[in-house]
């Protein structure tokens, strides 16, 4: 994806959330390369470096869910637990893309509201400020969506 079209894919994401009156920050490179790291050491601690070479992790987080390494719902019962899941604050970020937005006010987020559409698609994270809970919508017809709740 070329760096124009990651910029007004970012730029569509926000304007969508703030037209909906939903507050959204840009984060610092240092808070998103640690957003980042957090959402893997919840939703694939259970994976070796092994393991996660061997689905190809790095390349694609949702590896974890499509090769059936972590428990999670998906399809139409992933849509329904987003849209159910109780939201004040999250994260959401794109697989391709260093940035991570911060969200707030999203009790009524939705997942009409989560675009991953542009040039090249996108598999887009949606994660709750705690890391209780993560909604990855993927570039993929065939896999996902996917709602996961942190394991214990």
């Amino acid at each position: 994806m070329s760096k124009k079209n990651q910029k007004s894919n970012k730029l569509e994401q926000k304007d969508l959330l703030q037209g909906k009156e939903i507050q959204v920050e840009l984060l610092t490179e240092s808070d998103a390369i640690e957003i980042r790291k957090t959402w893997e050491k919840v939703f694939a601690k259970n994976l070796s470096r092994s393991e996660k070479d061997q689905i190809h992790f790095h390349e694609m987080f949702w590896h974890i869910f499509s090769y059936e390494k972590v428990e999670v719902v998906t399809g139409d019962k992933a849509l329904a637990a987003f849209n159910k899941q109780k939201k004040e604050q999250c994260y959401l970020f794109y697989q391709e893309k260093t940035d991570v937005l911060k969200i707030n006010r999203v009790a009524d987020l939705k997942t009409s509201d989560i675009l991953n559409r542009g040039a090249g698609m996108a598999d887009v994270y949606i994660v709750s400020s705690d890391f209780s809970w993560t909604y990855v919508k993927t570039h993929e017809t065939d896999f996902g969506p996917y709602f996961c709740k942190k394991q214990r």
